[in-house]
C-alpha cells in the first residue's frame, strides 16, 4: 500500500517503516523527528490528555513498540541516523520552525 501511494505522486507517510519500503524510490526523503523524553512526556499530557503519572511509561512503551516493529520488518535498528536523510530534534526548535526547515529541505533537494 505504501508503494502504491508513493507511485501516485507526492505524499507524506509517517512511520510504518516507509523509509525501508521506499528505499528504491530515488525521490524519497526520509526524516526522523525526535525529542527529549521530558518534552515528549509534556506533549503527551498537553496534546493527547495522558495522565502525567503514566505519560512517561506510555511514551517509553510506544517507543519500544515502534522499535520492535521497525527492527522486525526491516532488519535495521529504529532511529539509527544512517537510515534517514535528515534528523530533527524538536526539543531544540519550535514546531513551526521545523515545518519551515522541512519545506526548505524539500525545495533544496
Amino acid at each position: 500500500v505504501i508503494k502504491e501511494v508513493a507511485e501516485q505522486g507526492s505524499c507524506v507517510i509517517v512511520g510504518r517503516s516507509a523509509d525501508y519500503v521506499l528505499s528504491d524510490f530515488a525521490n524519497c526523503i526520509n526524516i526522523f523527528i525526535h525529542a527529549n523524553i521530558e518534552d515528549r512526556v509534556k506533549r503527551a499530557t498537553e496534546l493527547y490528555g495522558l495522565d502525567a503519572k503514566h505519560a512517561e511509561s506510555s511514551v517509553i512503551k510506544t517507543d519500544k513498540k515502534r522499535a520492535n516493529y521497525y527492527n522486525y520488518f526491516t532488519g535495521r535498528k529504529w532511529g539509527k541516523l544512517e537510515n534517514y536523510d535528515l534528523s530533527i530534534n524538536t526539543s531544540t526548535i519550535d514546531l513551526d520552525d521545523v515545518v519551515e526547515i522541512l519545506k526548505l529541505y524539500v525545495e533544496k533537494r
